[in-house]
């Protein structure tokens, strides 16, 4: 037993890696964050932001002498930027708050339109390259028809054949579900 006590008391912790992470104290939320860092830039290591959970909501792999730039999670709240080297427990390096504040996700048209008509959109967001907006059936989960999101502010839509109730839906990351417009077809 005592030789058990004596080689596990050689064996210690190797000290962690150094890592500092500098970034604004809050920014809006759907825009795109730009993360100052340093530290060991291990094969895939990561600056990721976490929301109170623990869940990684936004990520990008550090690259030397590059900031970690990526797009914070479209709902506000507290987070934090955690770099985390890769290894086999994904150790939290440096941790860093954030405060993501509200962003506008808004859109706007016409309150009823004909069958097949275009259905001119406009809308406003922190625009991401992968934001779509869609047109569905009031509750339903698919979608019948959709449109990348650009920068200009205004998407165009064609009206489905068959009258009835539809949805407009800003979709962040073609995912997150962050605004809703109804619309009649009719």
């Amino acid at each position: 037993a005592s030789l058990d006590v004596a080689l596990k008391a050689t064996i210690t912790e190797a000290p962690l890696p150094k890592a500092e992470l500098i970034a604004p104290d809050s920014a809006a939320a759907g825009t795109s964050l730009s993360v100052q860092w340093s530290g060991p830039s291990t094969d895939q290591d990561t600056i990721g932001v976490q929301d109170a959970a623990g869940s990684v909501k936004a990520w990008a792999y550090v690259e030397p002498n590059q900031p970690a730039t990526m797009r914070l999670p479209p709902v506000a709240g507290q987070y934090q930027i955690v770099y985390s080297q890769r290894d086999s427990s994904r150790r939290a390096l440096a941790t860093r708050p954030i405060n993501v504040t509200e962003s506008d996700f808004s859109l706007s048209a016409a309150d009823s339109v004909a069958p097949g008509a275009e259905i001119s959109i406009t809308h406003r967001a922190p625009v991401g390259a992968q934001d779509t907006i869609v047109i569905a059936k009031a509750g339903d989960d698919g979608y019948i028809s959709y449109s990348y999101v650009g920068e200009g502010g205004i998407v165009t839509l064609t009206a489905p054949d068959e009258p009835g109730s539809y949805e407009l839906r800003y979709r962040f990351g073609d995912s997150i579900i962050v605004s809703t417009r109804a619309i009649e077809v009719r």
